[in-house]
């Protein structure tokens, strides 16, 4: 699997490795329906129940975000795993179908309705594919998602939500050098305004990233841009966060430079409760 170029923009790889793992499954009883994409390779559902409902669905993705110039091939130690995806993806599809095939073996599959759902558009937030995990998530009694988590084998049960801007700022009064100053100085304000946001105690983090600045005063121009990361715990308090950014960087508007912001809320918190925990 970890030698299969799978990424996202690869589709024929992979559905090759859709194919791989479908292979993997059908000895052991499970069906398979696959869902066609036309900007990413097809998601898959495998069931070993006539029914549309599940036990369990089992989540995971056979997409990655690493181009193939920059992918490591499968080789391993006595300690570790290692290639490309493994940790992300791949790892958990192979412990998966060992899982399987030992339900198997002990003759507990069949008193199972379990539900498979390998989409391939995670490297884009499932962007394409989110309303397919939703529909099919509603008829399970619980998800496990297959991604990795730290050495001491820990069960991840809740998560940050994420929510992503882009801020540029162009100088639009170019009549002398001062400006230009003036200008990378508003926009060093802006970042520091919005780091501000952040709260220990209310799990909130904003942090500004790829910041990029160009200016000149023998051409006199400045045009500054950032990426904006933000965690949150708490889907009410991300909506206002989102209004007071907007807010701070509307208000740094003036006739010498122009703000804008785009972006928002990329992922929605997954948060802990007393099911979570008995699962």
């Amino acid at each position: 699997m970890v030698n299969i170029n799978s990424y996202v923009r690869n589709v024929e790889g992979v559905n090759a490795l859709g194919t791989l793992v479908w292979q993997q499954l059908s000895p052991l009883g499970f069906a398979h329906q696959v869902i066609p994409q036309v900007e990413v390779g097809n998601n898959l559902l495998f069931s070993n129940a006539a029914e549309n409902e599940y036990d369990v669905l089992l989540l995971s993705h056979l997409d990655n975000s690493t181009p193939f110039a920059s992918q490591i091939r499968y080789h391993e130690t006595e300690q570790k795993l290692y290639g490309t995806a493994i940790w992300d993806s791949k790892g958990g599809l192979a412990v998966m179908i060992a899982a399987l095939r030992a339900l198997r073996f002990v003759r507990r599959l069949r008193k199972m309705k379990i539900g498979i759902l390998l989409t391939t558009d995670n490297t884009m937030q499932g962007r394409i594919t989110k309303d397919s995990i939703q529909d099919v998530s509603r008829r399970a009694k619980a998800v496990i998602e297959l991604s990795g988590a730290s050495l001491d084998g820990t069960v991840i049960t809740s998560r940050s939500g994420a929510a992503v801007y882009n801020c540029q700022m162009n100088l639009v009064n170019a009549d002398n050098a001062e400006n230009v100053a003036k200008a990378i100085a508003s926009f060093n304000h802006l970042l520091a305004s919005l780091t501000k946001l952040s709260s220990e105690s209310d799990g909130v983090v904003v942090v500004p990233r790829d910041v990029r600045m160009q200016s000149g005063i023998a051409t006199l121009f400045a045009h500054c841009e950032a990426s904006l990361s933000l965690r949150f715990n708490d889907q009410e308090q991300a909506e206002a966060l989102d209004q007071k950014i907007r807010q701070i960087v509307k208000k740094m508007n003036s006739r010498k430079y122009s703000f804008q912001i785009e972006g928002g809320i990329r992922r929605f918190p997954m948060i802990s409760n007393e099911r979570t925990k008995k699962l």
